[in-house]
Parts: structure tokens; C-alpha cells; sequence
């Protein structure tokens, strides 16, 4: 578990057009085999073919503007999850997507998503996004605990990000943000709740070389130097670049 985590059921957060709208791609029974192999998104196998397939069905001027959206959406998808995972065709996709359909709420979620995993860590793209999300569809958790995560670790919007956290926390199961709680607590230097949801997360999580960073130099920062290097020394094992990753989000001892 790191700082890029990205919600732990990525997937279905993005996915979910399409599952609920079933007949989105109906079209005659020649165009139906195009149509499927663009829509399966969820096979790691399958993503090439499925690239593949929504270039045809975008260059067939046979879809309405609804369905095209979905269609740039599900190669967008393809492209987010695709090896190597190409965050910039993605946007771009979703962006299509969203020009299309400006309600489109999963292609925001998934834009916002490339946005913080892709290799900009474009932050305040993605809080924009998470923003627009929750603006359209306020129950859904996985884009308050993804707010929650860039906030905390734009280290902006605090307060913001506390409450997202704790909403999404106690609503849904995403235990990967005690650690962003426990970020936002400490950026706010209250270190006995940043120790306690770095103690948390490392429940879900032990071999986390970031959270056991962090709780070493929160420990350090109360005052326990000792216990607090040896978590920075076993951090340190499990993974050389801890330290670097951590000061980055302004966590060093």
C-alpha cells in the first residue's frame, strides 16, 4: 500500500455505466461482436481486443452521442487498466467521453483516477473531478474516500479531507484510508490521532512500508525516538525508497 493507491475497487467504481445501462451498444446483430469485445473492459486479456474493437465502433459513425460516449469511455477503461497502463490516452478518453455527456459520472471517476495514478500526479485534477462526482451522485463513497486521498495528500482542503475521510470510513469498507486520515491528522500536527489510524491501517496492512514510515516518524515526533526508528528501520528493509516517497508528502523525521 502506498500513496497511489487509487480506490481498491477501481474497477467497479468505473465500470458502472455499463452495467447499469445493459442495451447501451444495441445495435443490428452484424455490429453486435464489435460492440462486445469494446464493452469487455473487465478481462486483463481481453484489453487489447477491446481497444481494438471501440476503434471501429468510434470510427462507424453508427452511434448515437450517448453510445459513443460509452464506447470513448470503454477505451479509455482499456487504456487505464491496459499493460503498460497509458493514463494519457485514458484522459483524453474520458474527456471525450464527458464532452459527450456531461452527466457521464463514471468517466469523471476514472478521469480523476488517471489524474492522480498517472505519472503527473495532476492532484488538483483529480480533486476536481472527485468534486464533480460527489456533486452528481453524493452517495457514492468510493469518490469521497478518493477526495478524502488527493486532499490529504495535496495537503489542502483539511478540513475537507477530514470529513471525506471520516464519511467514507464509516460508510463504506476502504480501510487504505486510515493511512490518509492519518495524513491529514498529521499535516494538522495532531500526532496521537495520526499515530492511531497508522496503527489502524497497518492492522489491514503490516508489511506497508509507508504506513510503518509514518507511524515511526509520528512516534518520533511524540517523542518516542526510539520505538519510532525502529519502524523507520523496518520500513527502510522492506523497501529502499520509503523515505524518499514519505518526504515527498512532507513525512520525515
Amino acid at each position: 500500500m502506498g500513496w497511489r493507491i487509487g480506490s481498491r475497487s477501481i474497477a467497479v467504481a468505473i465500470l458502472l455505466c455499463l452495467t447499469q445501462n445493459p442495451g447501451a451498444f444495441a445495435q443490428p446483430a452484424s455490429f453486435d461482436k464489435l460492440l462486445a469485445d469494446c464493452a469487455n473492459v473487465q478481462d486483463d486479456a481481453a484489453l487489447p481486443r477491446a481497444i481494438n474493437a471501440c476503434n471501429k465502433v468510434i470510427a462507424s459513425g453508427k452511434l448515437d452521442t450517448k453510445n459513443l460516449s460509452i464506447a470513448y469511455f470503454s477505451r479509455g477503461t482499456a487504456f487505464h487498466f491496459g499493460k503498460p497502463r497509458d493514463y494519457t490516452r485514458a484522459i483524453i478518453d474520458y474527456t471525450e467521453a464527458i464532452r459527450l455527456d456531461p452527466t457521464f459520472v463514471s468517466a469523471y471517476h476514472g478521469r480523476g483516477l488517471a489524474h492522480w495514478l498517472g505519472p503527473k500526479w495532476d492532484l488538483a485534477s483529480a480533486a476536481a473531478d472527485f468534486d464533480t462526482v460527489i456533486r452528481l451522485e453524493p452517495g457514492n463513497m468510493l469518490a469521497w474516500g478518493d477526495r478524502c486521498s488527493v486532499l490529504a495528500l495535496q495537503r489542502k482542503r483539511l478540513d475537507q479531507a477530514l470529513s471525506d475521510c471520516n464519511r467514507a470510513l464509516n460508510a463504506s469498507d476502504q480501510p487504505e484510508l486510515f493511512s490518509m486520515r492519518a495524513l491529514v491528522h498529521f499535516t494538522r500536527k495532531d500526532y496521537r490521532s495520526a499515530l492511531a489510524d497508522f496503527e489502524a491501517a497497518l492492522r489491514y496492512y503490516p508489511r506497508s512500508a509507508d504506513a510503518l514510515y509514518a507511524r515511526g516518524v509520528t512516534r518520533v515526533r511524540l517523542g518516542d525516538v526510539v520505538e519510532g526508528q525502529k519502524d523507520i528501520e523496518t520500513a527502510m528493509r522492506l523497501d529502499q525508497a520509503v523515505a524518499q516517497r514519505s518526504a515527498e508528502i512532507n513525512i520525515a523525521p
